[in-house]
């Protein structure tokens, strides 16, 4: 992954517009910038002109498309010399390569440090090659593991094992799943009360926008690969 971390200083009376333009470009990098993984826009309490800026890319190509985009092509001509304390710029750190991110197991982005090769276009694999995610820990009721085999921006690809009786909190997704139950005994629920009981084999389609949960029955583990469009929402709240 490639990316930059600075820090930025309104003009006085700017900030509210800056602010403006940083929202427009990010909402095009979301839909126009596959590979623009990152565009974070932190206000710091007792810096009150200043902004801190992270973006993340999938690597330096990308980054280099995000620069041919309009937002930025603004940014240079009118956004900065118009709107910025140019002296007050920080680079805290600038157009790096990350050792590790959560968002790419390393074996995605550098098979070279597996192999100490060029990385080959086949490569055998295991469920331990993928490192568990331990930001999901929070959305299961109990014990369970979720080792993301792929993690993109609009879709997910995640192999997760559930203690017998855990299952996730409510949640939706504002696309469509796929559950695939390959071993022990599981259970998808909606929250009028519907409920599938799934065994290995089964797929349970979700429908984009119903809100569910789903894991493993009292009876036993289960493990299912989840495959996931577009962004999860967790909880009950705001949920149409």
């Amino acid at each position: 992954m490639f990316g930059m971390l600075f820090k930025i200083v309104a003009k006085s009376g700017k900030k509210g517009e800056l602010i403006n333009f940083l929202r427009w470009d990010a909402a095009v990098a979301k839909a126009a910038e596959p590979d623009t993984l990152r565009f974070d826009v932190w206000d710091v309490p007792n810096e009150s002109d200043a902004l801190y800026v992270y973006e993340a890319y999938t690597d330096e190509a990308a980054f280099m498309r995000h620069k041919a985009n309009e937002p930025y092509q603004k940014y240079i001509d009118s956004i900065e010399p118009e709107l910025l304390e140019r002296e007050q710029r920080v680079d805290l750190f600038d157009r790096a390569h990350s050792l590790v991110s959560n968002e790419h197991p390393g074996w995605l982005t550098d098979l070279s440090q597996i192999n100490g090769d060029a990385s080959p276009e086949i490569l055998r694999l295991s469920v331990v090659s993928f490192p568990p995610d331990p930001a999901a820990a929070g959305h299961f009721e109990g014990p369970a593991e979720m080792r993301r085999l792929t993690a993109k921006r609009d879709a997910s690809v995640a192999h997760v094992h559930f203690a017998p009786g855990v299952l996730t909190h409510w949640h939706r997704h504002s696309g469509e799943q796929l559950l695939w139950f390959i071993e022990g005994q599981g259970i998808v629920a909606l929250l009028d009360g519907t409920s599938l009981n799934c065994r290995a084999g089964d797929i349970v389609r979700v429908k984009a926008g119903s809100i569910h949960r789903h894991g493993a029955s009292v009876d036993g583990h289960a493990i299912h690969i989840a495959m996931t469009e577009g962004d999860t929402v967790w909880g009950l709240c705001d949920s149409r």
